[in-house]
């Protein structure tokens, strides 16, 4: 994961390591300790280009406010000291977006990497063999929409909230085994720190009290502990206040009272989830694009190893999501539903157990699972591939964009126009309205090259008799030729698009190009195949037309860059019209 982040360098990108939420979650810092302006009085250091920008809202009165909580912030706060006190002494800018505070902020991640790691693999090795501990953290890691939040989008919080998560589960289980005040004070360290990155995390919370209790006498037992080490709970809460305290001043700073409500008109719709949807649809559906985590869902009911997990597990697991479902925003913009990482730390056990079981299992479920796990660790990291190069939208995937992305690394041609993106105005009201790309054909010119008769003084020294597509007539182009199949059109006056396609054989290095004639400043040209039957594969080119094209021609040819031999079957220029338009989905 270290040398994904090298490779992708996103320090790099303007818009690569403070993007996104990231730009609510670390504002605190520049705020505070470079600009001395929480109130945000003074945005000229900010928004001069979105290498600069910041997120933050206003209130009714004009009062300006951060609405993400600081926890982020201050977990991103000792890697920002570092990134500061080196732009201090260096040609960088100090203004917290330069190279320096990127490349810290990177660092963050793979330290908190490495503690998650280092956690989970401790809870995991109190109950399951090493072996199994390996296979849970190489599937959960590798394998889920987790590997994109650790190496793409790793400044988000969910890679955090996870080691936090993690610490928390183990100083817990320690706790419960000695009751020491060290672990104490851990407990209420991370408990606070992951409430105030998340506060629904809140019931992670419930850890204390449920894990390893399957029974109600387990449970009266938990609350007697509890009576008993009353004084280390008292600790446990003081310092979770620590944590929680520098929001609530915020708070007070902002608004003149402690409890504030930051996400302005954003809300839950408890009376009408969209479980279905989180889960399995295209608009980034958890179990969609990580369908390896189903094993943990399933794990969590079939293993005797997470029975004392199986009550806590369960409850979270289910008010949780329920929660997250509830949410306007139930597709939560990123890939693959990322509100539902924050509960892997605790989906691992139960994936442990899965793994365990299926080690029981005889010979042939052993590879059909082993087989099922490579395939989707291969399709996982793809798949981040994919969302890193637009070829998965953040927001807006259909299923018709899916399936014309998959297998691909970069977005096609005509990925944009397969896209519904969610208005936010109406998602906010619980109306699912969703812009899409309406096409309408406003001409349609074909040219089958069946017979001698259907080519022009251009194409009829390339004809065959019986060497096209279909095994009639079709074209062929001699080996050392390297651009020709010339045809000058005018598009329909009503069009705004042009989707050209064509069968070609040995499609290698060869480009399908549309230019403007007679002065007209215009160049596109692919080298995209959509489809491969019989031997054939048919390129496309799609066209935006410029503005004012009328009364223009353009001229379409082919270019074929290695000058070998080829043949060449059915052109269709279709000149399209495509207007955005809404719909209810």
């Amino acid at each position: 994961m270290a040398i994904t982040q090298l490779n992708q360098a996103k320090w790099q990108d303007p818009n690569g390591v403070i993007t996104g939420d990231v730009r609510g979650y670390y504002a605190y810092l520049p705020a505070l300790f470079i600009n001395n302006d929480l109130k945000l009085q003074d945005l000229s250091p900010y928004n001069q280009d979105k290498s600069t920008e910041i997120w933050f809202s206003k209130a009714k009165d004009g009062t300006k406010f951060i609405k993400f909580t600081c926890g982020m912030a201050i977990i991103y706060s000792p890697f920002f000291a570092a990134g500061h006190a080196y732009a201090l002494n260096s040609k960088y800018d100090a203004n917290g977006f330069s190279a320096p505070y990127k490349v810290a902020l990177s660092v963050a991640s793979l330290v908190y990497l490495i503690i998650s790691l280092i956690f989970i693999t401790k809870v995991l090795r109190l109950y399951f063999t090493e072996i199994t501990t390996s296979l849970t953290l190489f599937i959960i890691f590798l394998g889920s929409n987790y590997f994109h939040y650790v190496t793409g989008s790793m400044t988000y919080s969910h890679g955090f909230s996870f080691a936090l998560i993690s610490v928390f589960m183990y100083a817990t289980i320690k706790w419960l085994a000695f009751q020491k005040f060290k672990w104490a004070i851990i407990i209420g360290l991370t408990a606070g720190l992951i409430i105030l990155i998340r506060p629904i995390d809140v019931l992670f919370v419930l850890f204390i009290p449920l894990v390893h209790v399957s029974s109600l006498s387990d449970l009266r037992q938990r609350l007697i502990l509890f009576w008993n080490t009353k004084r280390q709970i008292l600790i446990m809460i003081f310092f979770a206040f620590l944590m929680i305290l520098p929001q609530l001043l915020y708070f007070k700073y902002i608004s003149g009272s402690f409890i504030f409500y930051s996400y302005d008109d954003e809300s839950f719709f408890f009376l009408q989830p969209k479980l279905i949807d989180a889960f399995f649809s295209y608009r980034n559906g958890w179990l969609l694009y990580s369908p390896l985590m189903i094993f943990a869902v399933i794990g969590l009911l079939i293993n005797k190893l997470t029975k004392r997990f199986r009550i806590y597990t369960l409850i979270v697991f289910t008010l949780y999501s329920f929660v997250v479902v509830s949410w306007w925003c139930w597709w939560y913009v990123g890939i693959g539903n990322r509100a539902f990482i924050n509960l892997y730390p605790l989906l691992a056990i139960s994936m442990a157990g899965f793994i365990t079981w299926v080690a029981n299992r005889n010979r042939k479920i052993k590879f059909t699972f082993g087989v099922i796990v490579l395939f989707g660790i291969l399709l996982n990291i793809k798949q981040n591939a994919q969302a890193n190069k637009g070829a998965i939208h953040w927001d807006s995937m259909t299923k018709a964009a899916y399936w014309d992305s998959f297998g691909r690394e970069k977005p096609s041609q005509i990925f944009y126009t397969l896209l519904e993106k969610p208005i936010t105005s109406f998602a906010m009201k619980r109306e699912n309205i969703v812009e899409y790309t309406s096409v309408d054909t406003v001409q349609l010119d074909l040219y089958s090259y069946n017979d001698i008769i259907d080519c022009d003084s251009i194409t009829r020294p390339y004809f065959q008799p019986k060497g096209g597509f279909r095994n009639t007539g079709g074209l062929r182009v001699q080996k050392g030729v390297m651009y020709c199949l010339q045809h000058v059109f005018e598009p329909h006056p009503n069009a705004s698009h042009l989707y050209i396609s064509t069968w070609v054989s040995n499609p290698e290095d060869i480009h399908l190009v549309v230019e403007g004639v007679n002065g007209l400043s215009f160049y596109a040209a692919a080298s995209e195949i959509s489809e491969i039957k019989d031997g054939w594969s048919k390129l496309h080119l799609y066209v935006k037309l410029p503005p004012a094209f009328n009364d223009k021609q353009f001229r379409f040819y082919v270019w074929n860059k290695s000058a070998h031999e080829f043949k060449f079957d059915e052109l269709s220029l279709l000149h399209t019209k495509h207007e955005l338009k809404l719909k209810h989905n």
